[in-house]
């Protein structure tokens, strides 16, 4: 057995029966052990509260198990007293991507990719309409959605020219679907969503027409974690919410903690924290500077809030 793992376990003050009810297992690089109850299904649980899609289980002896009896290993001697070591890639892109809209120049939304590796073209696409979708909920962007909604050819995003080996280009682009003259003269009427980029130079051929500042909107993502002192059972949330690209953070972390606590199941739940975090270098650092915009960072930002189960 891993005596070094007993020994802690026993100062924790752990007994047989809390073997047999918990697996542990660290993550590359840490020397923190993690303890999950033993029924939970490991690779969910680590993507959800670890945002990591797990490749591969290692035993004590650092022996690799198929993924698929880690589960039946986990709950033998001498490994249920043992420390699992799992490998694996971010469950979301540490890069932002950008969807532009040559039939909406100005307009784009930044946002962050699951399981690159393994993404689909089909997920991709939906991804980009789901996007598109959300933005009807933000102020002064409904019509915006639904020209994007109704215009787009998700179909022209080819994998040979999206793709360079398994990495996608940071910028896709998306056309529009061939119109009929009606639909032509519906969108000049429309004038919310003639979006002028005021970088590009002046046509001449309105001179009426005043450019306005680009629109960008960029996913934040948000994580909603119990903390420690909360039942193992509370549940983890990591989710992207698309905001415009000038929102303050203060305005970001109002708008996290207010979704937090808007939903009904969460009544029971208290916010104790929000950590602001954006990702340069490789690392995710702390943003200290809350007045800053999301236009201002190049990386994405994570929005991480710990609560407490009250009752």
């Amino acid at each position: 057995m891993n005596n070094p793992w007993r020994a802690s376990a026993l100062h924790l003050g752990l007994t047989h029966k809390d073997f047999k009810a918990m697996l542990k297992f660290v993550l590359p690089g840490e020397d923190e052990i993690h303890y999950l109850p033993r029924h939970l299904n490991l690779t969910r649980t680590i993507a959800d509260k670890f945002q990591i899609e797990l490749d591969v289980v290692y035993d004590m002896l650092d022996d690799r198990i198929d993924a698929r009896s880690w589960h039946l290993v986990s709950r033998t001697c001498p490994y249920a007293f043992g420390c699992f070591r799992v490998t694996g890639g971010p469950v979301l892109s540490n890069t932002l991507y950008t969807a532009c809209f040559r039939f909406l120049p100005g307009v784009s939304i930044k946002f962050r990719l699951p399981r690159i590796a393994y993404l689909t073209l089909a997920q991709l696409r939906e991804l980009i309409r789901g996007f598109a979708g959300a933005l009807r909920l933000l102020r002064g962007a409904p019509n915006i959605s639904a020209e994007l909604l109704r215009r787009m050819d998700l179909e022209s995003i080819k994998q040979g020219e999206y793709t360079c080996g398994d990495f996608l280009k940071n910028t896709i682009w998306v056309i529009a679907k061939p119109r009929s003259a009606t639909e032509l003269e519906e969108t000049e009427k429309n004038g919310d969503c003639r979006v002028v980029d005021k970088h590009r130079p002046a046509t001449g051929v309105n001179k009426e027409e005043v450019p306005i500042a680009r629109r960008t909107y960029i996913a934040i993502t948000q994580e909603w974690h119990p903390c420690s002192r909360s039942d193992k059972k509370c549940p983890t949330t990591i989710k992207q919410i698309l905001l415009p690209g000038t929102t303050l953070l203060d305005e970001v972390r109002l708008t996290v903690i207010e979704g937090f606590e808007a939903l009904e199941e969460n009544l029971r739940f208290t916010a104790t924290s929000l950590e602001m975090f954006t990702h340069v270098d490789g690392q995710w650092v702390p943003i200290p500077d809350t007045q800053c915009r999301l236009e201002d960072f190049e990386g994405p930002v994570r929005a991480v809030l710990t609560y407490l189960q009250e009752w």
